[in-house]
């Protein structure tokens, strides 16, 4: 008794069959190609949620840490000139005068040293390799 043929397997050498065969496979193969994206953009997702609140807890509580450093600064540099004043018996505004020239001029000396930083070319080596890809590429 000779084997009965599949009707989902297209004889050989059938042209037509062969390409809707091939054409279901490439529809196939799309779908789970698309599905396989899909969940891993779902799970992406889903951790991109829980890294966003944990961000946030970091960015907040940075702030905080900021927010005390900032304040305990102000407040050393109050108690360091009031202690300066009571010391030498100097009025308050000659300390308090003298404390503010002094951040000022730190600030300009930051202020300086950042502009030279910005002036430094960056990604150097990256974009030499870009302008050799785009003289190959010419």
């Amino acid at each position: 008794m000779p084997p009965v043929p599949d009707p989902a397997v297209p004889p050989v050498g059938d042209t037509a069959a062969e390409e809707a065969s091939f054409l279901r496979n490439l529809r196939l193969w799309a779908g789970d190609f698309s599905g396989f994206f899909q969940a891993r953009l779902e799970l992406a997702g889903l951790e991109g949620r829980e890294a966003l609140g944990h961000y946030i807890k970091v960015a907040l509580m940075v702030a905080l840490a900021v927010f005390g450093l900032v304040f305990g600064y102000v407040f050393l540099m109050v108690g360091v000139v009031m202690a300066l004043c009571y010391f030498t018996h100097w009025p308050l505004v000659w300390p308090v005068l003298i404390v503010a020239v002094l951040h000022f001029l730190g600030a300009v000396v930051f202020l300086l040293q950042t502009r030279n930083l910005l002036r430094t070319p960056q990604f150097q080596q990256t974009l030499a390799e870009f302008r050799k890809d785009r003289e190959w590429k010419a």
